[in-house]
């Protein structure tokens, strides 16, 4: 930096340093900033999250699970659609809760120890799935997922992606957390 003095120009010392470092670690701040989606393994290999509802096994693409917690609170709350399982409190953050075996008309099976909330994020909205059991982080080859059958159509089709090989149904987490009858649903439980 250069100050203008009555004997003429002068640098500043330090400060063309600190304009630098400051200049990189805006870029930096920048870049980290912007979400990423992972690149796909050159194999075309892409890890999932594996758990159950109402005895089917149905999968999140790990890019949008943000954690894994056990069902400790679940406050239901009244007026809102029947998917809404209710609200919950994780670390200072309050987050709608959906139960898809109401969305998708699924049988009920009660809430027991081993229901899980698989919290969702993507684009700025956050919200929390309740599920039955998670079996575990899977590879899926591209290859090995076939598209929806048509004696699905009653599941809410437009929330799948496909189904593989060992019948795991792939869930399309970027139209569930878009979806307006889902965000409408949030919003009216919060």
């Amino acid at each position: 930096m250069k100050r203008q003095t009555a004997a003429g120009t002068s640098t500043i010392p330090g400060n063309s340093d600190n304009l630098a470092k400051k200049k990189i670690l805006h870029e930096r701040a920048i870049f980290y900033a912007k979400e990423r989606l992972p690149l796909e393994d050159p194999a075309g290999l892409r890890d999932f999250l594996v758990f159950s509802l109402a005895f089917e096994r149905y999968a999140f693409h790990m890019t949008y699970v943000r954690e894994v917690l056990p069902l400790t609170s679940l406050t239901f709350l009244p007026g809102v659609p029947p998917f809404i399982a209710g609200i919950t409190h994780v670390r200072g953050r309050i987050l709608s809760v959906i139960d898809l075996k109401r969305l998708f008309h699924l049988p009920e099976r009660g809430i027991t120890e081993f229901n899980k909330i698989v919290i969702l994020s993507h684009g700025g909205m956050e919200m929390g799935v309740l599920t039955d059991e998670i079996e575990g982080i899977i590879s899926i080859r591209n290859t090995h997922v076939h598209p929806v059958p048509s004696t699905m159509k009653e599941k809410k089709i437009e929330f799948l992606s496909g189904v593989t090989n060992e019948k795991i149904i792939i869930l399309d987490t970027e139209k569930i957390l878009g979806s307006d009858i889902i965000k409408g649903g949030i919003v009216g439980s919060l």
